[in-house]
């Protein structure tokens, strides 16, 4: 499964065991992408599925505690009173709640692992201007070439920044334009002659 959609847990069936593979069916693609050292749009995914389902979480505990109590019992030795909530989760809610706590240590794990690409990656790559600056140096052109082969490859570039609450994370977005022949420098004389 490539991508999960943002309303995963309460589309079609709502049953535990439907949606942890479900999940984890998204989260075996991510791990593929990730081995791959593909980041985005996994990484941004996951911070959004994550985010929805802690939002979704809190939520329904804020609604939850919003309920009125009900007096049971009261502790006169010790001073205390006890109190039953009027509402109770029903088996639909359960469930819900099942796969909210199954959900959110996956995320977490598959988030930590992006990030330690992430920073991997970051520490390698310097990304700096040659030449004229242009105004706007969120965007722009490389260049890419290897030692094994003789071609050069020529990219568009943006960078933009995707956030998580805690964090902000760059993301560079390419597009491929054209290839080049690198060609030897004596050759490259010879030619202009």
């Amino acid at each position: 499964m490539a991508t999960l959609n943002d309303n995963w847990i309460t589309e079609a069936h709502i049953d535990f065991e439907y949606k942890k593979y479900m999940l984890l069916a998204y989260l075996q693609h991510v791990s593929e992408s990730f081995t791959e050292n593909k980041l985005y749009p996994p990484l941004s995914e996951l911070m959004k599925h994550y985010r929805n389902v802690t939002a979704l979480r809190d939520n329904k505990k804020q609604f939850y505690d919003s309920f009125p109590e009900r007096l049971s019992s009261a502790d006169f030795n010790n001073f205390k009173l006890m109190y039953e909530k009027i509402v109770a989760d029903d088996s639909l809610m359960q469930e819900v709640e099942s796969i909210i706590l199954f959900s959110i240590p996956q995320f977490e794990k598959h988030i930590s692992e992006g990030k330690k690409i992430y920073d991997f990656i970051e520490s390698k790559i310097k990304v700096s201007p040659v030449g004229i600056i242009p105004l706007q140096i969120n965007e722009g052109y490389f260049f890419l070439s290897t030692t094994q082969n003789r071609e050069t490859r020529v990219y568009e570039y943006q960078i933009t920044i995707f956030e998580n609450p805690d964090e902000k994370y760059r993301a560079l977005c390419t597009q491929y334009i054209c290839s080049y022949e690198k060609k030897p420098v004596a050759e490259f004389r010879k030619y202009q002659e």
